[in-house]
């Protein structure tokens, strides 16, 4: 058997270290490049693990090993996202920046695969991803306990935490909970692996207490998504071992039980959370209609009580003690949309309102000191959270007049500017509408589409926003290539994805190690979960991705092979 070069052991080090911090992505990036795009701490240790195992293969004057079905498949793809950059009608740099990042993550993959040649490499690096993946659940955890100072920390990583409604979503080192949800997803079987494979009985309760972290943390994400992902799964490999390994079906079994006992115990001790799994989006929870007075006239600086009718149109009741309580307020603004004071008096919902319910409630509106006509905009308040409004939920109006002439202005008079624009983004589409637009779009570039990445750039348009969030996906891995890559591009990836069926099917087959099924059953989780969620876009969970493939191809090479 040939000895482990200094250099492979350098590389396999790069990769380790890749694998426990894949998922720690600042969002502050070490280089900015102008218009060409940035660099991330992660993407630069990727570069420079790949760079490493490049000049390793050179030193030791050898081509690397390559997967005979895999690497095929997957240069196709990647060439017809190219060829997608190339031809894009608008935002090629975009594109161009996701196509670089997708190559780099195959090569992190063949990286992988080229220097996992026994399968005590494979544990090796395998513990390393589960590792990071780890360190995600972890930090879900404190981010749900708000532990300090970790709560804090996590905003090096984030822009705001994700939320659904009233409630957190752990989303711990991940820009969005979804991103973390399919990071940990991922990572459980990998734990799961390690539990089974543990020669000793204190090395496999610890290891089950990291199957057990990781669950927990991938449940506070609220991914429902990622919780089917993972119980697919489950049941792939309890049905690929229930002959061949009894012991191993007994413990995947468990695994599947324990992540229903944690989403049950979550809903019996939030009921309230049974409304995520009811509804597409919160723009459900937060609908109202409003019933008032067309016009109202008042003297400059005069208090007046206006009755205004109120109906719930969502789908949750309005409760007088809830946590976040249920306001009715205003927004003023002159008739050319000038806001004079965002902030209106609050006029508290003190009884409970059910869906379809009303409630009249006398709001005191004050006037501003200087007479003329303005627009009174009525909107509720979850207190805390956000607006109404902020949901999609169209608000109502009343015309005031204010008469005489000006007068000082009382200490109450305290007008509140218009928050910040990330505040007032459109509401987040539903999945439908999104994937109505991805189809539109294919039809109208059904070839190559129209550039990959590019979907979040263009999807406000078809659906008549003037601005819209730019971090919104397809929410669906496939029809977001559809849009980008046309059915080129996404026959080129069916055609990888049929090849990973195959290797993964035959991990399950022929691989006796558990640490060999592991990356099979992790890329059942992300094909899965992609038909909820797109995150190729993502650094970390495309290291992941790519990571698990190599490591699948290395599990299920056999002998290693070389390239022609």
């Amino acid at each position: 058997m040939r000895r482990t070069t200094a250099g492979e052991w350098a590389v396999m080090a790069a990769l380790g270290l890749l694998g426990l911090t894949f998922a720690l992505e600042l969002k502050a990036p070490l280089f900015r490049f102008a218009q060409w795009g940035t660099l991330t701490n992660v993407e630069a240790l990727a570069i420079g693990a790949v760079v490493m195992w490049g000049l390793v293969c050179a030193l030791e004057r050898r081509f690397p090993r390559w997967p005979p079905k895999l690497g095929p498949a997957a240069a196709t793809w990647l060439a017809v996202i190219m060829m997608a950059t190339f031809q894009a009608p608008g935002y090629r740099l975009e594109a161009l920046h996701f196509a670089l990042k997708v190559a780099m993550g195959a090569l992190v993959g063949w990286a992988v695969y080229d220097v996992t040649t026994t399968s005590r490499r494979l544990a090796w690096l395998g513990r390393a991803f589960a590792l990071g993946g780890l360190v995600v659940a972890l930090a879900a955890l404190a981010e749900a306990g708000q532990l300090e100072p970790v709560a804090t920390w996590l905003g090096a990583f984030k822009a705001a935490p994700t939320r659904a409604g009233e409630f957190r979503r752990a989303s711990a080192t991940l820009p969005y909970a979804t991103i973390a949800g399919a990071v940990l997803e991922m990572t459980a079987f990998f734990w799961l692996a390690w539990t089974l494979s543990a020669s000793s009985r204190p090395g496999r309760w610890l290891a089950a207490g990291g199957v057990l972290v990781t669950v927990v943390g991938l449940v506070l994400t609220l991914s429902r998504a990622a919780v089917l992902a993972l119980l697919s799964g489950l049941f792939v490999w309890s049905l690929a071992v229930r002959h061949r390994y009894p012991s191993w079906a007994r413990g995947v079994a468990l695994a599947g039980g324990v992540v229903g006992g944690i989403v049950v115990g979550a809903l019996l001790i939030t009921p309230d959370l049974v409304w995520r799994l009811r509804t597409e989006t919160d723009r459900d929870w937060y609908v109202a209609r409003y019933e008032a007075p067309a016009t109202v006239t008042v003297s400059a600086g005069e208090r007046v009580r206006v009755p205004v009718k109120v109906i719930n149109q969502g789908v949750r009741t309005w409760l007088p003690d809830a946590p976040f309580p249920v306001s009715l307020s205003y927004h003023l603004r002159r008739p050319d949309g000038t806001v004079v004071t965002y902030d209106g008096p609050r006029t508290p919902v003190q009884q409970r309102v059910p869906p379809g319910g009303a409630v009249t409630l006398l709001v005191e509106v004050e006037a501003p000191p200087t007479p003329g006509r303005y627009v009174v905009e009525w909107d509720m308040v979850r207190e805390g959270l956000m607006w109404f409004s902020w949901k999609g939920s169209p608000t109502g109006q009343t015309e005031l007049v204010t008469l005489g002439p000006p007068v000082p202005e009382p200490a109450s008079w305290k007008p509140t500017p218009l928050p910040s624009a990330p505040h007032l983004a459109e509401p987040v589409p539903a999945r439908p509408e999104l994937w109505r637009v991805a189809w539109q779009m294919v039809q109208e570039r059904p070839l190559l589409g129209y550039g990959p990445d590019t979907f979040r750039l263009r999807y406000g348009a078809y659906l008549g926003y003037t601005r819209w969030n730019r971090g919104v996906h397809a929410n669906n891995l496939y029809l977001e290539l559809l849009a980008g890559t046309g059915w080129l591009g996404i026959v080129a990836f069916l055609f990888f994805a049929w090849r990973l069926v195959g290797a993964i099917t035959k991990a399950l087959q022929a691989v006796d190690t558990a640490w060999g099924h592991a990356p099979a059953l992790a890329l059942v989780a992300w094909l899965v979960h992609g038909l909820a969620d797109a995150f190729l876009a993502f650094t970390p969970t495309l290291v992941a991705f790519w990571f698990a493939v190599g490591l699948l191809a290395a599990g299920v090479r056999g002998e290693p092979r070389r390239a022609p």
